[in-house]
Parts: C-alpha cells; sequence; structure tokens
C-alpha cells in the first residue's frame, strides 16, 4: 500500500519516497524502484538541459525563426520574429494581413496568400530565399525579406508543421543600391572623361578661333555678330561638358573656408529676383554656424539649381526656406547611410511647400538625365550636378519628399573646426615683364596648338612650342630661353603635364607654370581638390580668360 501511494506520488512529480525494512522481496522491489527513479531524474534532467540549450540557440539567432502546426497555427517564435512581425500569435491570419502588406520585389504587386512563406509552408513546400517587400500600414518604410522553409513530418511521413525562418535583408540592399549608384557615376565617370578631353579641345579650337577673328571683324558687323554666335554656342556645349563632369564627380573643385550664413544670404538675395515675386523666399540661420572649406561657386550653383526646382514643384506660387545649422551625424546614422563618415557637419537646407515626390520618383531624381519635366524643359542634371558636387566634397545628401506636402533637401557639408573665413588675395597688376614674356606651350592636338599660338601671339607673347613632354625637355636642355611653361595635363610620350613641370622646375627653379586642360584625371586634381598652388585653366576657354591665367601666373598671384 505504502510502495502503490509513493508510485503514484512520483507519477505527479514528487520525490519518490519507498518503505524500508519491509521484507525482502518489498526492499529489492523498492530498490528497483528507486534506481528507475534515478534514471528518470537523469534523462528528465539532460531532456530539460537540452531544451534550454535549443531555446536560447533560436533565441539568440538573428533571423526570424517561425513554427506552425499542421493546422496553420503559430506554435513558436523567437525575438527575432517577434521583432520583425510583432508579438501577435496569429502572423499570417487576415487580421495580420490587414496591417502587414506583403508585395512582390516591385515594391508594388500585392503577395498572394498562397504565395506568401506561410501559404507555401501550410501546403508542404520546401523552398529557399524566396524574396518579398513587408510594408506595415501607416509606415513608409519597407522591410525587404528574404524567406526559407521546410515542412515537419511525423513518423508515418504525415504534414505534422512547418519551419519558416525570415532574414531581414533590408539594410544589405540598401547598400547594394548605393553601389550600384556609385558604379554608374563611375561609369558615367570614365565615359565623360574620355569625351570631355576631346570635345573641349574641339571647343578650345572653336572658341579660341572665333576670339581671333572677332579681333579682325571690327569693322565688319555682319561678320562679327555670326562669331559672337558661334562663341556663344561653343560656350553652351562647354557648360553642358562641364556639367557631365560634375554628375561624374570629376569636376577640379577650389574650396575655400567659407561664411556658410554669408553665402546662403547672398544666394537669397540672387533668388529674389531669378525666382519671381510668387515664391516667398525665407532663411532660419544659426547663428554660430560652423564654418565650411567648400568651392563656394558650386555651392552656389548648387542653391541656384536646387530653387529653381523648387519653383517648378510650386505653379501657383509658395515658400521657399532655406536653413543652416551645425549637425553631428553619428555612427548610428552612418550605419545606416553607407557613404557617411561619423562628425560634425554643417546642414544646408532648401524646401520648399510644392506637390512633392512619390518614393519611387525620391528614389530616382538624383540619377543623371532623369527629370520629370516635359521634354525641351530641363536636361535632367540639375540635381545629380548637387548629388555629384556634395559626394566629391566629402558632404551627404538626403531628399524628403512626400505627395502633397513639399519636399527639403538636406546637404550635410564637413566643419573645418572654426568659424574664420580665409581671405584671398587680389592679383597684381601685371608687370612689363611679363607682359614682354616668352611662353613655352606644349600641346600634343595640332589644331588647340596652333589656335592657342595665334592667340598669344595677338596679345604680344612670344612662342615657342613643343608637341609632347620629351620634346620640350630637349628645348630646356638645349638653354631655350622662355619665361613660364603652358602645358596640357594630359600628354602623350609617357610625360604628361605635372611630371613635364617638376622635370622642367628642377633644370629651372622658379618658372612658373600654368596647366590647361578639358579633364584633369587624378594628375593635377586629388579627392576632388585642385592641388594647392596649382594654376589650371580649364578648357574650352576665351582668350581674355587665357590672358588673365597667364598674367596671374606670371605675377606669381595666388592660384
Amino acid at each position: 500500500s505504502q510502495m502503490a501511494l509513493a508510485v503514484d506520488a512520483f507519477g505527479q512529480g514528487k520525490t519518490l519516497a519507498m518503505p524500508g525494512s519491509a521484507g525482502v522481496e518489498i526492499d529489492r522491489l523498492a530498490a528497483s524502484f528507486r534506481h528507475m527513479a534515478d534514471q528518470i531524474d537523469e534523462r528528465t534532467a539532460a531532456l530539460r538541459r537540452n531544451s534550454e540549450l535549443l531555446h536560447k540557440t533560436i533565441a539568440s539567432i538573428g533571423d526570424a525563426v517561425l513554427v506552425i502546426d499542421r493546422d496553420g497555427h503559430v506554435v513558436f517564435t523567437n525575438p527575432a520574429c517577434r521583432a520583425l512581425f510583432g508579438d501577435r500569435a496569429d502572423i499570417g491570419s487576415e487580421d495580420w494581413q490587414r496591417t502587414h502588406l506583403r508585395f512582390r520585389m516591385d515594391g508594388v504587386t500585392p503577395l498572394p496568400s498562397a504565395e506568401s512563406p506561410i501559404g507555401r509552408a501550410f501546403a508542404g513546400d520546401s523552398f529557399d530565399a524566396q524574396e518579398l517587400i513587408l510594408r506595415r500600414v501607416g509606415e513608409t518604410k519597407d522591410n525587404h525579406i528574404i524567406a526559407s522553409g521546410r515542412p515537419i513530418r511525423d513518423a508515418g511521413g504525415n504534414f505534422d508543421g512547418a519551419v519558416i525562418v525570415y532574414r531581414d535583408v533590408t539594410e544589405a540592399r540598401e547598400t547594394e543600391r548605393q553601389l550600384r549608384q556609385a558604379q554608374k557615376l563611375e561609369a558615367i565617370g570614365q565615359l565623360t572623361g574620355g569625351v570631355a578631353h576631346d570635345f573641349n579641345n574641339i571647343l578650345t579650337v572653336i572658341i579660341g578661333t572665333a576670339s581671333v577673328l572677332e579681333d579682325q571683324a571690327a569693322d565688319r558687323p555682319a561678320l562679327a555678330d555670326g562669331l559672337k554666335r558661334i562663341d556663344r554656342a561653343a560656350m553652351r556645349g562647354a557648360d553642358l561638358t562641364h556639367n557631365l563632369l560634375a554628375v561624374a564627380r570629376r569636376q577640379p573643385l577650389r574650396p575655400r573656408k567659407v561664411d556658410i550664413n554669408a553665402l546662403v544670404k547672398d544666394a537669397s538675395t540672387l533668388l529674389r529676383s531669378t525666382l519671381g515675386e510668387d515664391v516667398d523666399i525665407r532663411t532660419s540661420l544659426e547663428a554660430d554656424a560652423a564654418a565650411v572649406t567648400i568651392d563656394p561657386s558650386q555651392l552656389t550653383t548648387a542653391l541656384l539649381n536646387l530653387a529653381l526646382n523648387a519653383r517648378d514643384a510650386m505653379p501657383g506660387g509658395g515658400k521657399l526656406t532655406m536653413e543652416t545649422g551645425n549637425v553631428v551625424l553619428d555612427e548610428a546614422y552612418a550605419h545606416a547611410n553607407a557613404d557617411v563618415v561619423p562628425g560634425a557637419y554643417v546642414l544646408v537646407a532648401v524646401s520648399d511647400t510644392g506637390q512633392g515626390m512619390s518614393p519611387e520618383l525620391v528614389e530616382r531624381v538624383f540619377e543623371p538625365f532623369f527629370t520629370t519635366k516635359e521634354a525641351g524643359k530641363g536636361t535632367g542634371l540639375g540635381l545629380s550636378m548637387v548629388y555629384g558636387f556634395i559626394k566629391q566634397s566629402r558632404g551627404h545628401i538626403k531628399i524628403y519628399s512626400e505627395p502633397g506636402h513639399g519636399t527639403t533637401i538636406k546637404m550635410y557639408l564637413p566643419t573645418t573646426g572654426d568659424t574664420t573665413e580665409a581671405a584671398v588675395d587680389e592679383p597684381a597688376a601685371p608687370t612689363a615683364a611679363a607682359r614682354r614674356a616668352t611662353i613655352l606651350v606644349v600641346e600634343d592636338d595640332a589644331l588647340v596648338r596652333h589656335t592657342v599660338v595665334q592667340q598669344l601671339q595677338s596679345m604680344g607673347y612670344a612662342v615657342v612650342v613643343a608637341t609632347n613632354g620629351p620634346q620640350a625637355m630637349a628645348l630646356v636642355e638645349q638653354g631655350t630661353a622662355f619665361d613660364l611653361l603652358f602645358t596640357d595635363v594630359i600628354l602623350p610620350g609617357g610625360m604628361n603635364g605635372p611630371t613635364l613641370a617638376q622635370a622642367v622646375q628642377r633644370l629651372r627653379p622658379g618658372v612658373p607654370v600654368l596647366y590647361t586642360s578639358g579633364y584633369t584625371e587624378n594628375a593635377i586634381v586629388h579627392q576632388g581638390r585642385l592641388d594647392p598652388g596649382v594654376h589650371l585653366l580649364q578648357k574650352p576657354y576665351r582668350k581674355t580668360d587665357l590672358a588673365r591665367a597667364l598674367r596671374a601666373a606670371l605675377d606669381g598671384a595666388p592660384a
């Protein structure tokens, strides 16, 4: 009777208490029961340890794990799954589907329930790497999900449930998108560089020849007017090439320390007459906004581009706000935006009250040649030029827009650490010696070379000519006299412009150098910035531009 009560208690989870000294047979039976109880306790403890280890393992997995039973009900979720889908046990139910929208990879086409991971798993399918987009109602963020599923079968091979593993690859997809964008711009840069070099040489000949002929046609108004039209058309071509180089981050920037508030004030004054009375321009400037080292003319152009886009988005008029401020982009922000270096920045934001844009348009606005304007109303380069300039300046740009609620574009510029604006020295007046100087011209393109020689001689300079670096060095070693080296950056013969200049200055210390190029590659431009002390005249150029650049270099004016 005591043994029966003890075994019954053991079956209820209590400690086994067998009677003792009840006779040999009873004692032997009690000992067997005690041995059996010890084995059960050991196995139970081992199962408990394994269960705890399995639970901790699944709980620590970064991927979301979800298990359904044979009826399709959720029976297990790990913390990652609850963080991704919420705490509700009815994941995949009709109520859940009303708040969690699933789409195919285009982000627009709804994913039918039967094709969802839970639907496929409930049907007994085994699948890997099914991609879908999950969007919660009331939110604009899309979660890119990859799901894999396997059925669970009982001993008889019958369907007994399924396990589904979800991986959130939203950040990875954003990084891939940014990489594709960077590769696209790099490809454009490579193409643009080659085209710009040859095209700018052609434009240099056209513009230079027109300027020389204009001097000779002063008494022939009809001819002079035609030459001016040629000049204007060629300069439009030069602007297009310059814009492409800006998009491709290949333009040589001339950064200096800038008071950002003063620049924005000047830009707003300029824009008041440009945008018209229908646009109310306002500024909100932080009084102690830090100084930035940036190319001021390019930043002014960027503000103008953004303002013109804002005006077009407000056909009936509206409010345009430009603001500045000091911000810190932390590690968390940098983690979400792969191109950002954590640190202190100055924010320059341009906001409008216009029509706004859908998320699909926001994704594409920085793409070269993409425009929402009708044919003939825009080139599609404005915003991509701003994007290229900010990236080349080691900054960051972000756009926020919503249909019917306007657009805000935020430009983050690295700070210089103080608010002192660097003084810019005015070039000294040209000396008499400079006006009588001899110029060593090194240019491989025969048409450009001939045009440059014509321009220089018409200004009273003496000219010595070489077609490449080795030929120029031969002239130097022979003792040929000259006062300035005027060389193209990109030259054939194994010696580019900077290499030639270094070799010349070793033999002729202190001789000034003026570079010219339609595309600088990385010879005198590094990290998007023109090397300190370098005088560069970008092709194509007018005769007046050449005259100013030569005088500045000869007179030792700051580059």
